[in-house]
C-alpha cells in the first residue's frame, strides 16, 4: 500500500504542478492581451495612414500640386535643356547604369500658374530597382520634376541579356512667378 500511496503522491504532485503552470500561463496571457490589443490598434491605425498616403500618392492633381510647390519654393529657373542634361547624366551614373535609348520633349502644357514640360524616356534592359532609384533621384535632384506615368514596363530577353524595357513620362514645371 505504501508504494501506491507514493505513486499517487507523485501523480498528484504532477497534476498540481501542471495546474499551477496553466494558471501562470493564463495569467500572463491575460496581462499580455491588453498589450496585444493596444499594439493591434496602433498597427491598424498605421495601416490606415499608409493606405491614405498611397491614395494621395496616386492622385494626379495632388502630385502636380506638390511638383509646382517644390519648383516654386526652390526658385528653379533652369531650362528644359538643363533638365535633359540632368536626366542623361543621372542615367549614365554608375549607381543607376541605365541605357537611355531615346528621349524627347513632348511639347508643353499650359497651366494657369505656369507651364509643364513632359519628356518621354525610353530605357532598355534595366532592372526595376535601378529604374525606381533613378526616377526617385531625378525627382529629388530637380525641384518641380515628377514622374507622370510609366507607360510601358515589359520584360524582354535578348540573347543572353535579360531585363526590363521601360517608357517613362517625366515632367518639369516652370512657374510664371520665376
Amino acid at each position: 500500500m505504501a508504494g501506491k500511496k507514493e505513486e499517487f503522491d507523485f501523480l498528484g504532485f504532477y497534476i498540481f504542478f501542471m495546474l499551477l503552470l496553466s494558471v501562470i500561463v493564463g495569467g500572463f496571457a491575460v496581462l499580455n492581451r491588453r498589450e496585444v490589443a493596444e499594439a493591434d490598434r496602433l498597427l491598424r491605425r498605421e495601416v490606415r495612414f499608409l493606405e491614405e498616403m498611397g491614395r494621395l500618392a496616386r492622385d494626379e492633381d495632388f502630385r502636380a500640386l506638390i511638383a509646382k510647390s517644390r519648383q516654386g519654393s526652390a526658385g528653379v529657373s533652369g531650362s528644359t535643356a538643363d533638365f535633359q542634361a540632368l536626366y542623361i547624366k543621372l542615367a549614365r551614373d554608375p549607381q543607376h547604369r541605365l541605357q537611355l535609348e531615346n528621349h524627347s520633349l513632348l511639347g508643353s502644357i499650359t497651366h494657369p500658374d505656369g507651364e509643364e514640360f513632359p519628356f518621354q524616356l525610353v530605357i532598355k534592359q534595366c532592372r526595376v530597382e535601378e529604374l525606381v532609384r533613378y526616377l526617385v533621384k531625378l525627382e529629388e535632384t530637380w525641384p518641380g520634376a515628377r514622374v507622370k506615368k510609366i507607360t510601358k514596363l515589359q520584360y524582354v530577353e535578348r540573347g543572353d541579356r535579360k531585363g526590363w524595357d521601360a517608357t517613362v513620362v517625366v515632367s518639369v514645371f516652370r512657374s510664371n512667378e520665376t
